[in-house]
C-alpha cells in the first residue's frame, strides 16, 4: 500500500516583526512543495524496517522495527486520532536512534527533524516497517517554512494510511483532507514542529495545511480565501539570520522609541488588514490590474517600516534596488537580516524582463524561484502516478518561468511502447544514448523500434527528433523517480523551452518520458546527441539516464 502527500510552503506577506507587539499579520502558501512517499512492504517483500529517504540532503536512515520497539517503552505508544506532546524524555530516546547514523557535521541540523519524524510515525502508525521518501522545493532554513511542510506531509500521508481519517483511495489525482482531518494533521504537525523549533507560534503548519492565507493577530487565526491571482519572484539571498536576535533588536528600539513605533505598528496593522480584504475580494467591478497596484503599494510600505524597525540587511537592499531598476516592488519576508525578498510579478511583465531580473539576482550570488501564492494546502494522492510525475515535472518548469508541458498522444503511446519493451530489463543493462536518423543503424536500441513509430504514428522520415528519457528506479518511488529527471542531468532537457508536448510510460522499474516540441518542421526539434552515457547511483538503487533523439511525423 502506498500514498503520496504534500504541502506548500509559506511566506510572510505582510506584519512580520509587528504581529508580535499586536498588529495583525498576513502568510500565504507559496506554490513550492514538500512531497512525502509512505509505502508499506507487502508480505512477500519479507522486510521488516522502517527507512527514511531524504532525498535534498542526501541522507538515509534505516531502523529494524525490533529496534525502534526496545528503545521506546509501551506507555510511548499513543493514539492517531489524539495528538500528543513529545515528552523530553522520549526526545533522548528517539535521539539514541538518529546517533545510530552518521550525520556531517554541516548537516546536524537535520537530526531534529528525524527525530520529529520517529515520533509522528511511531504515535500514528506504531512500530511496522515502511519506505517513506521526503523530497522537497523549498530551501532549507530560508524562512519559507519548509519544517512546518516536512511536518504536514509526513503527517498527512500517516494519517492517510489510519484508521483515524477517511479517504477515498479510489480518488484520482491530489485531493485535499476534510475539515475535521485538516485539524488533526495540523495537530500532528504542530506537534513535530514543537520537536524541532521547542516554541513554535503554529502559523507555519497552519498555513501548510490549509493553504489559501491566514490572517492572525493577538493569538487568533482566520482562514482567508484568495480570489485573484499573485505570482511572485522569491529570492533567497542565502544569508543566515539570528531570528530571536532581530526581534529582541525591534523590542529594544520600542522601549527607546515608544511613541514613534507605535506609530509603526498601527501602520502595519492597517496595511495587513488592507492587503487581506484586497486579496480576498470577489467583486466582479474590482479591476485586477488595479488591485495589483494597491497590493504593490501596501509592499512597498511595509518594507520602508520594515526598515524603520532595523530588520533590513545589505543583501536584503540588493535585491531592492535590482528590481526597483525594472520597476518591480520588493519586500522582506519572514524575520530579515538575509534570508528571502519577495517581489511581486504583475500579470503584465514579460518574461524577458523576469529573465532579466532572475539573471541579475543570480550574478549576485542568489538563488530565485517562481511561485503562486495562495494555493491548496496539503493534499494526499494514492494513483495517477504519471499524473503526479506530470505535475512535478511542470512544478520544476514554473519555478524556472516556463510553460507547463501538455500531454501529447503519440509521444505517450511512444513512452508506452518503450516502456513495455524496457520492462524486464535489469536496471545496470542499458548502454545509451544512441542518436537516431532514418536508418536502422542509428535508432535506438530498443525492441521492434520500427513498429513502435508505426503504431504511434511517427514518421522519422519528415522531421527533426525529440528526446526519449528513460530511467530506472526499484519499485518506481515517485519522490524518487522525480529527482532523478530534476536533478539530474535529465534537468537541462526540462529546462528547454522548446519542448511543450509531453508522454509517459511505465512498467515494473522502468519510466519513460518522451518530449515533444511544436517546431514548423514537426513536433519535436532538431539538436544533436549526447556522446556518453550517464549512469547515476541513487539511494534506492541503480539508476540509468539515457537520452535518446528521434524523428517523429
Amino acid at each position: 500500500m502506498e500514498v503520496r502527500a504534500r504541502a506548500p510552503g509559506k511566506i510572510i506577506l505582510a506584519g512580520e516583526h509587528a504581529v508580535v507587539h499586536g498588529s495583525a499579520a498576513v502568510a500565504a502558501s507559496i506554490a513550492l512543495y514538500t512531497s512525502v512517499s509512505l509505502r508499506f512492504p507487502s508480505p512477500s517483500d519479507n522486510d521488516d524496517t522502517l527507512t527514511l529517504h531524504l532525498m535534498d540532503v542526501g541522507l538515509d536512515f534505516s531502523w529494524p522495527v525490533g529496534r525502534i520497539k526496545a528503545v521506546l517503552p509501551a506507555s510511548v505508544n499513543s493514539i492517531a486520532s489524539s495528538p500528543t506532546t513529545c515528552s523530553p524524555e522520549t526526545v533522548k530516546l528517539l535521539a539514541t536512534l538518529v546517533e545510530e547514523h552518521t550525520i556531517p557535521q554541516e548537516k546536524s541540523g537535520i537530526a531534529s527533524g528525524v527525530i520529529a519524524f520517529l515520533w509522528l510515525y511511531t504515535s500514528i502508525q506504531g512500530s511496522k516497517p515502511a519506505t517513506v521518501t521526503v523530497s522537497s522545493e523549498l530551501p532549507l532554513g530560508s524562512g519559507l517554512g519548509s519544517s512546518a511542510a516536512f511536518c504536514v506531509s509526513i503527517s498527512g500521508a500517516l494519517l492517510a494510511l489510519s484508521d483515524s481519517v477517511k479517504v477515498e483511495s479510489s480518488q484520482d489525482g491530489w485531493v485535499v483532507f476534510g475539515e475535521k482531518e485538516q485539524q488533526l494533521a495540523n495537530k500532528w504537525a504542530f506537534e513535530g514542529e514543537k520537536i524541532i523549533h521547542g516554541k513554535p507560534s503554529g502559523i507555519d503548519n497552519s498555513v501548510s495545511t490549509f493553504g489559501n492565507l491566514i490572517k492572525f493577530k493577538s493569538g487568533a487565526l482566520t482562514c482567508i480565501k484568495s480570489n485573484m491571482i499573485l505570482k511572485m519572484l522569491i529570492t533567497n539571498t542565502n544569508v543566515g539570520r539570528n531570528t530571536k536576535a532581530l526581534v529582541a533588536g525591534v523590542s529594544e528600539r520600542k522601549i527607546r522609541h515608544p511613541d514613534a513605533m507605535s506609530s509603526v505598528f498601527t501602520a502595519v496593522d492597517s496595511i495587513s488588514n488592507e492587503l487581506a480584504s484586497i486579496i480576498q475580494s470577489s467583486d466582479d467591478h474590482d479591476d485586477d490590474l488595479e488591485k495589483e497596484q494597491r497590493v504593490e503599494e501596501l509592499m512597498e510600505m511595509n518594507q520602508g517600516l520594515l526598515q524603520c524597525m532595523g530588520v533590513s540587511h545589505a543583501s536584503i537592499e540588493t535585491v531592492l534596488r535590482t528590481t526597483l531598476k525594472y520597476k518591480l516592488t520588493s519586500k522582506l519576508t519572514g524575520a530579515g537580516g538575509g534570508g528571502c525578498v519577495l517581489t511581486l510579478l504583475p500579470t503584465l511583465l514579460s518574461a524577458t524582463v523576469i529573465d532579466k531580473v532572475i539573471e541579475e539576482l543570480e550574478q549576485c550570488g542568489f538563488q530565485c524561484f517562481i511561485a503562486e501564492i495562495g494555493g491548496n494546502g496539503l493534499e494526499i494522492c494514492f494513483n495517477d502516478e504519471e499524473d503526479n510525475l506530470l505535475q512535478g515535472i511542470n512544478s520544476f518548469r514554473q519555478s524556472r518561468n516556463l510553460i507547463a508541458l501538455s500531454k501529447n498522444d503519440n509521444a505517450g503511446c511512444m513512452a508506452d511502447e518503450i516502456a513495455e519493451a524496457l520492462e524486464d530489463k535489469d536496471c545496470s543493462t542499458m548502454a545509451g544514448p544512441s542518436t537516431t536518423t532514418t536508418t536502422s543503424a542509428t535508432q535506438p536500441r530498443y525492441a521492434n523500434y520500427p513498429d513502435v513509430v508505426k503504431k504511434c504514428d511517427i514518421d522519422i522520415n519528415t522531421t527533426a527528433d525529440g528526446v526519449i528519457l528513460p530511467v530506472c528506479v526499484p519499485k518506481r518511488v515517485p519522490t524518487l523517480v522525480l529527482t532523478n529527471y530534476t536533478q539530474s542531468s535529465y534537468a537541462s532537457y526540462l529546462n528547454n523551452s522548446r519542448y511543450t508536448g509531453v508522454g509517459i510510460g511505465k512498467e515494473k522499474d522502468w519510466v519513460v518520458v518522451v518530449l515533444t516540441t511544436d517546431a514548423p518542421s514537426g513536433t519535436f526539434s532538431n539538436v544533436a546527441a549526447p556522446r556518453q552515457s550517464t549512469v547515476v547511483r541513487a539511494s534506492q538503487g541503480l539508476v540509468v539516464l539515457m537520452a535518446v533523439w528521434f524523428g517523429i511525423w
